[in-house]
C-alpha cells in the first residue's frame, strides 16, 4: 500500500511541479534573446515604480496615491503573465495580461475622474469602464481587451476543448492532449505570447507617463517625475507600443 501511495505520490507531483518545471526550462533554454528584451521592456515599469517611490513626492491619501497602487499592482500581475508563459500556460496567461491592463486603465481613469474615484473608494466601481476611457489615450486598449476576454475568460472550444489529431495513418479525430514530461509547442508561438507581454507592459508605460510625468520645461522631448527634476528620455511609450503591436498582428496572420 505504501509504495502504491508513493507512485501516485509522484504521479501527482510530475503532474503539479515537474511538468511545469521541465517546460520552464525549455522555454528558457528556446527563447533566450525574447526573453531577454520581454524582460527589459518590464525593467522600465520596474525602474519607473523605484523612481517613485525613491525620488518621488510623498503621495497623501488620494487619487494619485491610489492611481500608484493600481499601477503597481497591474505590473505585478503583469509579472504573474509572464511565469505562465514560461510554464505555456496560454489561456491562464491570457487572463492575467487582461486582469494586469485593466488595472492599469482603472489607474488612470480614477485618477482623472473624481466620480469614478469616488465609486472605487465605495466599492461600487465598474472596472471594465476603465477600458473605454484608457483607449481615448491609447486607442489600441480596447481592441486588445476584447480579444483577451475572448479567446481567454469567456469559454469556448478553440482555447478550452478537445484537440484534432492525426495518427500515423492520416485519420483525423478528436483527443484530450496529456503532457506528462513537459509542454511543447511551436517556437513560434512562444515569440507571440512575449509579443503580448512586451507590448502590454508598454500601454502600463503610456499610462503611467501619463499618471506620474509632464513634459520638461527646460529640456524637449524629455518627461520629469511631477514633484521632482528627475527626468527621462529616449524611445517614448508610444513608439514602443506602434512597434510591438505591428508585431503583434503580423504573428496573429501567420
Amino acid at each position: 500500500m505504501t509504495k502504491k501511495n508513493n507512485v501516485i505520490g509522484d504521479i501527482i507531483s510530475q503532474d503539479v511541479f515537474g511538468v511545469r518545471e521541465a517546460t520552464e526550462r525549455d522555454f528558457d533554454d528556446a527563447n533566450k534573446h525574447a526573453l531577454r528584451e520581454t524582460l527589459g521592456e518590464i525593467g522600465r515599469l520596474i525602474y519607473l515604480k523605484l523612481m517613485c517611490i525613491i525620488k518621488g513626492t510623498y503621495l497623501p491619501p488620494g487619487p494619485h496615491l491610489e492611481a500608484f497602487s493600481l499601477f503597481v499592482k497591474s505590473v505585478d500581475v503583469l509579472i504573474s503573465a509572464l511565469h505562465m508563459v514560461r510554464q505555456r500556460s496560454h489561456i491562464e496567461a491570457l487572463a492575467l495580461v487582461r486582469i494586469s491592463l485593466e488595472t492599469a486603465s482603472t489607474a488612470l481613469h480614477i485618477f482623472k475622474n473624481s466620480e469614478e474615484y469616488e465609486k472605487y473608494l465605495n466599492n461600487k466601481y465598474k472596472s471594465t469602464k476603465a477600458i473605454s476611457f484608457s483607449k481615448k489615450h491609447v486607442p489600441i486598449v480596447g481592441e486588445l481587451w476584447g480579444a483577451l476576454s475572448k479567446l481567454a475568460v469567456h469559454i469556448n472550444p478553440i482555447a478550452y476543448g478537445s484537440r484534432q489529431i492525426e495518427d500515423e495513418e492520416g485519420n483525423l479525430s478528436r483527443a484530450v492532449k496529456l503532457e506528462i514530461e513537459s509542454r511543447k509547442v511551436y517556437s513560434e508561438q512562444d515569440q507571440h505570447f512575449l509579443i503580448i507581454i512586451k507590448l502590454v507592459s508598454n500601454i502600463i508605460l503610456k499610462i503611467a507617463e501619463l499618471l506620474f510625468f509632464k513634459k520638461s520645461e527646460k529640456h524637449e522631448g524629455f518627461l520629469e517625475l511631477i514633484g521632482t527634476n528627475m527626468m527621462v528620455g529616449g524611445v517614448k511609450a508610444d513608439n514602443l507600443i506602434n512597434k510591438y503591436y505591428q508585431q503583434f498582428l503580423e504573428a496573429s496572420h501567420n
